[in-house]
């Protein structure tokens, strides 16, 4: 690595597979001869980083208007508190909030899933969940052949008795499908209720990605024993791309020739990011000799 200032450190890595993670841990001697690892039990354990070309943006969702395909379906054990689309109502188990008083998204948002709105003033236990399960189903999204795809939701959880009998404590599970079998990809069953808690999941490491993904959220009181509350805002989905570096990348008109026209664009891009071929980051005099050496026709 190279000391970019006090602080800061550059490191380069070789030519990379688009498509498969990078895995990678920090080993550093100290001034006093011993050495720093991050993470400490490395190289057991890594860091992980995707390896892509761009990132799509595929869905975004503070579900702030109408209903846009999401779907709720509730057991016939279900009495009270399915997942409702609104304003969430805050309210409070002794001393614990058990439900959001505002959704996750920045103001102006307003709205959120929730488990039970209820009404204003309303104890919390007549406004959670109850008796069976419900569950919240996203609409059908097309990642196509994408190289990987993430999914970051903002998530509320609130059960009773995670703190005294967690034996008999409920769960808020997240699962997808790639249009067969469910699986599996979280099972809370820890209290996120102080704040929202915001999550991101590496989708591919849970199923294939497919053209026909969908998403569900479940959770109920079984037994009817305890003050259960879940809400989630602000999903996202993107989906990463691994696409064919271009044959001729100075030709940055696409006209087929490396010539004037491409030159007065890096010009116009100096000192920038704009136009960056060498890769280092910025416009510059790299970026000028790789141009100038291609000039002409694109093989």
């Amino acid at each position: 690595m190279s000391a970019v200032s006090a602080t800061r450190f550059n490191a380069t890595f070789p030519p990379l597979t688009c498509g498969p993670k990078l895995r990678y841990y920090i080993s550093a001697e100290l001034s006093n001869g011993g050495v720093n690892i991050d993470p400490p039990s490395a190289p057991s354990a890594y860091f992980a980083a995707p390896i892509q070309t761009s990132a799509v943006l595929v869905a975004s969702d503070t579900f702030e208007g109408a209903n846009a395909g999401w779907t709720v379906s509730n057991d016939a054990a279900l009495t009270a508190g399915g997942w409702e689309l609104g304003t969430p109502i805050g309210t409070v188990n002794g001393t614990s909030a058990s439900s959001p008083a505002t959704d996750a998204t920045p103001t102006p948002g307003t709205k959120c899933w929730t488990t039970g709105l209820g009404v204003a003033g309303g104890l919390a236990a007549s406004q959670d969940i109850d008796g069976g399960t419900s569950t919240l189903t996203s609409p059908v999204f097309n990642l196509g052949t994408a190289s990987g795809a993430t999914l970051t939701v903002s998530l509320w959880f609130y059960c009773s008795d995670i703190p005294s009998t967690p034996t008999e404590a409920d769960s808020l599970r997240i699962e997808a499908s790639n249009g067969g079998a469910w699986t599996l990809i979280d099972d809370v069953r820890t209290n996120v209720n102080t704040a929202w808690s915001t999550r991101t999941y590496e989708l591919g490491d849970y199923l294939t990605i497919t053209p026909t993904m969908s998403f569900r959220f479940m959770t109920g009181d079984r037994p009817e024993n305890s003050t259960t509350e879940a809400a989630i805002d602000d999903f996202v989905l993107y989906a990463r791309n691994c696409e064919a570096a271009q044959p001729c990348p100075a030709d940055l008109d696409h006209d087929g020739q490396i010539g004037g026209s491409d030159l007065s664009t890096l010009l116009g891009s100096w000192g920038s990011a704009k136009v960056d071929l060498d890769g280092d980051g910025v416009c510059g005099g790299g970026d000028l000799s790789i141009l100038l050496g291609a000039w002409g026709a694109c093989p």
